[in-house]
């Protein structure tokens, strides 16, 4: 797996808006941009389309509040049009009026979505994405919104300590799993309650904390996808010794070697 053009392009902009903006913590930039993976694929273009293909039982997931009591007649019947879809989905929520859903549905790196985000981005950037919600698949303005919008977020709208006694300020934070934690808590709401007290994901019913942290191997070398790299290492070694066994000693060395780096990566 490996970035294309474009999205090395896009990572890159994210990371200068986010210097630019003060956020210089390495973890917190990467945390950053997996979640702008996870959520479009680090194409800002790629807004909330539709849910026509998408099963029942995974939207209720996604909106259960909206769609949890609705039957599968009835869900079917709402998903094919996707403007009545996405103004039912969001109604009433994120400051939304009618029409708003599906108008101020989700877009840019993040997939910013309803009337009082899309406000907050227009006062604090300048423009006006609340007129023109388009101006989101710019992806320097995408850039600029999103890195606002964690900003915000970090600095002001969760209590950083519970994610490392030592966390002051959104720039001290000195591993990964704290930095995509308090990231990923910024994305998914800030209201909501996702981790235990010892820092541990209590809820994930869409799936999105791990989509997320998966796409980290793509910035940074996340525990999963080190320990992946890890064993492949190991099973390409064996199945080399029993083809030669001379090369036993090399096999060993290169195997250690690899190992610290990638423990050297996660650290």
């Amino acid at each position: 797996m490996a970035l294309n053009e474009l999205q090395k392009k896009n990572a890159a902009i994210i990371k200068a808006e986010a210097e630019k903006e003060g956020l210089k913590n390495k973890f917190v930039q990467d945390a950053i941009l997996g979640i702008a993976y996870k959520e479009s694929g680090l194409n800002p273009a790629a807004s909330e389309v539709s849910y026509a293909g998408t099963k029942n039982a995974r939207i209720r997931e996604i909106f259960p509040t909206k769609t949890g009591k609705m039957s599968d007649a009835e869900l079917d019947a709402l998903k094919k049009d996707k403007e009545k879809f996405f103004n039912h989905v969001y109604a009433g929520i994120i400051g939304n009026g009618p029409g708003d859903g599906w108008r101020l549905r989700g877009r840019g790196f993040n997939q910013i979505t309803g009337l009082d985000n899309y406000k907050a981005i227009k006062d604090s950037t300048g423009k006006d994405v609340v007129a023109d919600p388009d101006l989101l698949s710019d992806p320097h303005i995408a850039a600029e919104a999103a890195i606002d919008y964690f900003k915000k977020g970090l600095e002001k709208g969760i209590k950083l300590g519970k994610f490392g006694p030592d966390i002051k300020s959104v720039n001290d934070f000195k591993d990964m799993k704290s930095a995509y934690n308090a990231v990923y808590h910024v994305n998914a709401g800030l209201g909501k309650q996702l981790y235990d007290k010892g820092g541990n994901i209590i809820n994930d019913r869409t799936g999105g904390y791990k989509k997320g942290l998966d796409a980290l191997a793509f910035f940074r070398g996340a525990i999963d996808f080190g320990t992946a790299v890890a064993k492949e290492q190991v099973k390409e070694s064996v199945e080399a010794v029993k083809n030669n066994p001379k090369t036993t000693a090399a096999i060993v060395i290169m195997l250690a070697s690899g190992i610290f780096l990638i423990i050297k990566g996660i650290s």
